[in-house]
């Protein structure tokens, strides 16, 4: 298990399997939020199929991954109202239910992005 600090630059080049940050420390790093978002538009495997990164919210502390392909679906509103039609999408949490640390699900898709060989 690596334990890295704030000013580490292996951070960004190792795998991460503990982040010993706050969700205010991180979103208050602006070099963590622009790496996760130089992933937008990257296809990753979730749930057994590929998804593409379509939006980094950091404030809200989630991925969004949506439907690369043309299928369309009706999208309900906060009321949980039919809307509109569009990719379905999915929401990733950034972070760990563990204080400091990042979601199994975000670790598991970093693993999974399309068209990388990680055999070293």
């Amino acid at each position: 298990m690596a334990i890295f600090r704030r000013s580490d630059p292996a951070l960004f080049r190792s795998p991460i399997r503990f982040c010993p940050f706050t969700l205010e420390s991180i979103l208050e790093d602006q070099d963590f939020v622009l790496r996760i978002r130089s992933l937008i538009g990257s296809h990753f495997n979730h749930l057994g199929r590929e998804w593409v990164l379509h939006e980094v919210l950091a404030d809200e502390g989630v991925l969004v991954l949506s439907d690369p392909s043309n299928k369309a679906i009706i999208q309900e509103n906060l009321f949980g109202e039919p809307s509109r039609k569009g990719p379905e999408t999915v929401l990733i949490p950034l972070f760990g239910k563990v204080p400091d640390t990042l979601s199994e699900e975000l670790l598991e898709l970093l693993a999974n992005k399309v068209g990388t060989d990680i055999t070293h």
